[in-house]
C-alpha cells in the first residue's frame, strides 16, 4: 500500500480533536496503510495548540504546524501540505463529521492505481439546515458558475497522487480551495472517483461555516463572469 498523507485544520477545536485524530489514526493502522496525519493548529486561541502537541508524542504518524494567525480554510490545508512527502497526499477535516472508515475505503479506491484523485460524495448530510442551505446554493449555483459541474465539490477527504496535486499547485487561502482544484481537474481532464458517506451531526466544537460564507460565492461568481477565476488573482 502506498503512503497516505493529510493536511488537517483545526481552529477552536479543542473539544474534539484528539478524539477523531485518535480514531482516525487507528483506522488507518488497522487497514495498514502508512500514513502521516498533520494537524495544522490555524491560530485557535483555545486548547487546541496543547491537545495536538500531546496527540503527536502520543501517535508516531502525527505532526504538528502552528499558524500565529488563522491563515483562512484553504491557507490552513496549503501550511499542511507543504511538510508532506508522501505518495499520496491530500485535506481532511478533524471535526468528525466524516467518519475513518470513509478515509480507509477512499484509500481503497486509489490503490486500484488508475485514478489522480478521489473524494467524498455526501449523499446524506445530519448536520442541520444551515449547512444544507449552503452547500446546496453553492454546488447548484457558485460550482457551475466557475464552470464546475459535479457531485458535492467540497466533499472530503480529498486524495490525490502527489504527480496530481503538484500539477495542480492550488493555492486559493479562502474556502475555494476546494472549487479550484475540482475545477483544474477537470480541465485537465484526471481520472476521479467518489466515495459516497454521510455528513453527521458535530459532536463538539462549533461549525466555521456560516451564511455569510455566501458572500464569497457571490463574488466568485462575479470573478467568474468576468472570465478570472478568483485564485488566478493570487500571487505565488
Amino acid at each position: 500500500m502506498k503512503s497516505l498523507g493529510l493536511s488537517i485544520p483545526l481552529y477552536e477545536e479543542q473539544d474534539g480533536c484528539a478524539r477523531e485524530a485518535r480514531a482516525l489514526a487507528s483506522a488507518l493502522d488497522a487497514a495498514d496503510i502508512p500514513h502521516t496525519l498533520v494537524l495544522v493548529n490555524n491560530g485557535s486561541t483555545d486548547a487546541t495548540p496543547d491537545i495536538i502537541e500531546g496527540l503527536a508524542r502520543e501517535i508516531p504518524s502525527i505532526r504538528t504546524v502552528h499558524l500565529n494567525t488563522n491563515a483562512g480554510y484553504g491557507g490552513g490545508i496549503l501550511a499542511g501540505l507543504e511538510t508532506l512527502d508522501t505518495d499520496w497526499r491530500g485535506w481532511h477535516w478533524g471535526d468528525g463529521q466524516i467518519r475513518p472508515a470513509i478515509v480507509v475505503a477512499a484509500c481503497g479506491r486509489m490503490a486500484r492505481g488508475d485514478l489522480d484523485l478521489v473524494k467524498v460524495r455526501r449523499v446524506q448530510r445530519d448536520d442541520g439546515w444551515q449547512r444544507w442551505i449552503i452547500s446546496t446554493a453553492y454546488n447548484r449555483v457558485a460550482c457551475p458558475a466557475l464552470g464546475v459541474h459535479g457531485p458535492d465539490v467540497n466533499g472530503c477527504p480529498k486524495i490525490f497522487t502527489h504527480q496530481a496535486l503538484a500539477r495542480l499547485a492550488p493555492r486559493s487561502r479562502d474556502w475555494l480551495l476546494d472549487l479550484e482544484v475540482m475545477q483544474g481537474a477537470r480541465r485537465a481532464d484526471m481520472a476521479i472517483d467518489w466515495v459516497e458517506a454521510t455528513m453527521h451531526a458535530r459532536d463538539g466544537g462549533a461549525s466555521k461555516v456560516k451564511l455569510d460564507t455566501v458572500a464569497e460565492f457571490l463574488k466568485s461568481m462575479a470573478l467568474a463572469r468576468a472570465g478570472r477565476a478568483p485564485w488566478e488573482r493570487v500571487g505565488r
